[in-house]
C-alpha cells in the first residue's frame, strides 16, 4: 500500500517555519504598534506635542503586518502546491502500477474528481488552513502577552470573552464536518455523472434521453444546493462567532478600564491589540472548513491508495537469458512459456477464447511485475512493448506517436522511412508531415492504422519482448504486410495473439487456447478442433522452435 507523503517533510518544514516565524513577526509589530497607540493617546491627552516617534513606529508596525501577511500568504500558497504536487505525483506512480483489469472497474469520473477536486482540498488545506492555524497559535498567544503588559486588568477582561469565543468555535463546528461529508458526496456524484456523459450526450440524445437526462440533472442539482445552503450557513454561522466574541471583549475592555480607572491610552492600546487579533481569530473558522474539506477528501485518496500497485520497472537494456511468461488466466493457471532470445510465438483461437489476455498480461498490464521474469532470480524484469489498436497513443502530433516510449528519439529521416516500411507514408508525407496531430487514443486512425503506428514503434524500441494483441481486429492486407515486415525484422522475442489463419506461418511456435485451455498446435495448418493434447510440452516449458 502507497501511503500520502508528509505534509511537513523536510522541505515543507523548513517552508512551514517561515511562516511561523513571519507569525512571530506579526505578533512583534502588534506590540510596537499597541505600545505606539497608547503613546499617541497619552499625549492627546495631555494636550502635548504629538510624539512623532510614536506615530513613525504606529505606520511601521501597520506596514510591518500588511507585509508580513503577503510573505506569509505568499510561501503558505508555496507549500500548499509543493504538497499537491507531491500528492498527485503518488497518485499518479500508483495509477501507472495499477492492473488494467482493476483500473477498469473503476469509474473515469470518480478518478477524474481525485486529481481535481481532492487535490485542490489538499492545497487549501495546507496553504490556506495549515500555515493560518500555524500563524494563529503564534499571533494570539503573542497578543495576549502584548495585553497583559500593556494592563494586565484589561487583558484578564479581554481574554475571558475570547477563551469563550474558542470554545463555541470548537462547540458549533462539529456539525460542520458531518455537513461537509454530505456536500462532497453530493458534488462529487454530480460531478462524477458530467465527466462520464459529457462524450456520450449525443449518443444519448438520438437514444431521446436528454429530456431524461436534464431532469436527473435538474434533481442532482437541487438536492446540491439545498447541501451546499446547509453548509455555508453553518460556516457563516461559525465565522460570526469570533465577530461576536471580539465585540464582547471590547465591550468587557472598555467596562474593565472604566471600573479600574485606567487611563485612555492603556484603553486605546489595549482595543488596537484587540482589532490585531481579531483577523486570526476569525481565520480560525476558515481554517475549519477547510480542515473539514480535506479529512474528506483523504480518507478517499487513502482508499485509492489501499488498492495493490506496483510500477512495472523495466530492465536497462534487452538481456539475452530466456524469459519465463506465466500463462495465467487459462484454465492451467500456473502454466510457464519459455521464450529464449528472438523466438516468435502464435497463440491462436476463436474471438473471444482469451488469447489476447494472455499476450497483454506478459507485458504485465494485467498485474504487477511478477507477469514476466527473467529465467535467473534477481534479474530485473523485462522491458516489454504493446502493440495493439488501443494502446496508448496520447494527443499530439504524429512524432510524438510514432516515438512514443522510445530513447532516444530518432530524427525525422528515420520516423519518415519507418512510417513509409509500415504502411504510413501516406500521412507521414502528407501536408503536416510529422506534426499531423492527432487525439487522445489516436483518433481519427482507425484500428489498423493505429496497429500500424505501434509497429512503428516496436521497430524503432530496443526492449526484451514485443506482445501483440491482434485477437480482435480485422487486419486489412496493409497492416497484415506491416505484421510481416515487423517479425521478420524484429530482434525481440514476439508474441502474437491473433485469430487470422494467414498468420500462422509467422511463429516459431503455435499455440491453441479456447474454451478449455491453452495446448500446443499439433500441426502447422491452422488447427481445428481441440488440440489439448501437447499441453504438457507448454507447463514444462518446452524451448521455443522447431
Amino acid at each position: 500500500m502507497t501511503g500520502l507523503p508528509t505534509v511537513l517533510n523536510g522541505r515543507r518544514a523548513r517552508f512551514a517555519s517561515l511562516v511561523a516565524a513571519a507569525g512571530i513577526g506579526q505578533a512583534l509589530c502588534a506590540g510596537i504598534a499597541a505600545f505606539a497607540t497608547r503613546d499617541v493617546f497619552a499625549a492627546l491627552a495631555g494636550s502635548g506635542p504629538l510624539p512623532l516617534a510614536a506615530l513613525c513606529l504606529l505606520t511601521l508596525a501597520g506596514a510591518g503586518i500588511a507585509l508580513l501577511r503577503v510573505v506569509s500568504r505568499t510561501l503558505a500558497e508555496r507549500l500548499g502546491h509543493d504538497f499537491a504536487i507531491e500528492v498527485r505525483a503518488t497518485l499518479y506512480r500508483h495509477l501507472a502500477g495499477m492492473s488494467r483489469e482493476v483500473l477498469a472497474q473503476r469509474r473515469a469520473g470518480a478518478l477524474g474528481l481525485r486529481f481535481v477536486g481532492d487535490l485542490t482540498a489538499a492545497r487549501s488545506w495546507v496553504a490556506s488552513g495549515l500555515t493560518r492555524l500555524l500563524a494563529a497559535g503564534i499571533v494570539l498567544p503573542g497578543g495576549a502577552l502584548v495585553l497583559a503588559a500593556l494592563n494586565p486588568t484589561l487583558a484578564v477582561a479581554a481574554a475571558v470573552p475570547l477563551l469563550v469565543t474558542l470554545v463555541a468555535m470548537a462547540a458549533f463546528s462539529v456539525g460542520v464536518r458531518r455537513l461537509h461529508r454530505r456536500l462532497r458526496a453530493r458534488r462529487a456524484r454530480i460531478a462524477i455523472s458530467m465527466l462520464e456523459r459529457a462524450a456520450m450526450a449525443p449518443d444519448l440524445d438520438v437514444m431521446g434521453r436528454t429530456a431524461q437526462e436534464l431532469s436527473r440533472l435538474q434533481r442532482l442539482g437541487m438536492t446540491l444546493r439545498r447541501s451546499a445552503v446547509e453548509r455555508i450557513r453553518a460556516v457563516a454561522g461559525l465565522r460570526a462567532v469570533p465577530d461576536l466574541g471580539v465585540a464582547v471583549a471590547g465591550a468587557a475592555l472598555l467596562w474593565a478600564a472604566h471600573g479600574a480607572g485606567a487611563t485612555a491610552a492603556d484603553s486605546a492600546g489595549a482595543l488596537a491589540v484587540l482589532g490585531i487579533l481579531s483577523a486570526p481569530l476569525r481565520e480560525l473558522a476558515g481554517v475549519w472548513d477547510r480542515r473539514c474539506a480535506w479529512l474528506s477528501a483523504r480518507r478517499k485518496l487513502e482508499s485509492f491508495l489501499a488498492t495493490p500497485s506496483e510500477l512495472r520497472r523495466r530492465a536497462r537494456r534487452p538481456s539475452t537469458d530466456d524469459l519465463v511468461l506465466p500463462l495465467g488466466g487459462a484454465s492451467e493457471a500456473g502454466a510457464m512459456l519459455n521464450l529464449p532470445a528472438s523466438c516468435r510465438v502464435l497463440l491462436s483461437g476463436p474471438p473471444g477464447a482469451g488469447h489476447g489476455s494472455l499476450v497483454r498480461a506478459a507485458t504485465g498490464l494485467n498485474g504487477p511485475t511478477r507477469a514476466a521474469r527473467g529465467v535467473r532470480p534477481g534479474t530485473p524484469p523485462p522491458a516489454t512493448l504493446l502493440v495493439a489498436p488501443d494502446a496508448a497513443i496520447l494527443r499530439g502530433s504524429l512524432r510524438r506517436a510514432l516515438t512514443l516510449g522510445v530513447a532516444p528519439r530518432p530524427d525525422d529521416a528515420t520516423l519518415r522511412a519507418a512510417a513509409a516500411e509500415f504502411g504510413l507514408s501516406h500521412f507521414a508525407a502528407g501536408p503536416d508531415g510529422l506534426d499531423l496531430r492527432l487525439g487522445e487514443a489516436g483518433r481519427p486512425l482507425n484500428a489498423g492504422e493505429r496497429l500500424r503506428v505501434h509497429l512503428v514503434r516496436a521497430s524503432l524500441a530496443v526492449v526484451d519482448l514485443v506482445a501483440i494483441d491482434a485477437s480482435e481486429t480485422l487486419l486489412d492486407e496493409l497492416t497484415r504486410s506491416a505484421l510481416r515486415t515487423f517479425v521478420a525484422r524484429s530482434e525481440a522475442r514476439v508474441l502474437i495473439a491473433a485469430s487470422d489463419p494467414s498468420l500462422v506461418d509467422l511463429a516459431d511456435r503455435h499455440l491453441v487456447v479456447d474454451g478449455d485451455g491453452l495446448a500446443e498446435a499439433t500441426a502447422t495448418a491452422w488447427p481445428q478442433g481441440d488440440a489439448r493434447e501437447a499441453w504438457r510440452d507448454v507447463s514444462s516449458g518446452q524451448p521455443c522452435g522447431p
